[in-house]
């Protein structure tokens, strides 16, 4: 059958740049409820809904690059 085989070269490097999207993702969101803009002015309603979304999103990334942190640690 096939064998799981460990990543070589940029894949090893995956996980990391997929936590460092999660901050930015998380950091953009908060951005968003202080400035209360992203590439149009917001109301206030529309911001906390948008920065959340967006937080949400950055968090739902960062599990995902956690996930494979440690399925690529476990190999």
């Amino acid at each position: 059958m096939l064998q799981k085989r460990k990543p070589q070269g940029y894949s090893q490097v995956t996980p990391y740049v997929m936590a460092a999207t999660a901050v930015a993702y998380i950091v953009m969101g908060v951005f968003v409820i202080k400035r209360k803009w992203l590439l149009v002015p917001l109301t206030d309603i529309m911001a906390y809904a948008m920065g959340i979304l967006v937080i949400a999103y950055g968090l739902f990334r960062g599990w995902r690059a956690y996930r494979a942190l440690t399925d690529s640690s476990q190999d």
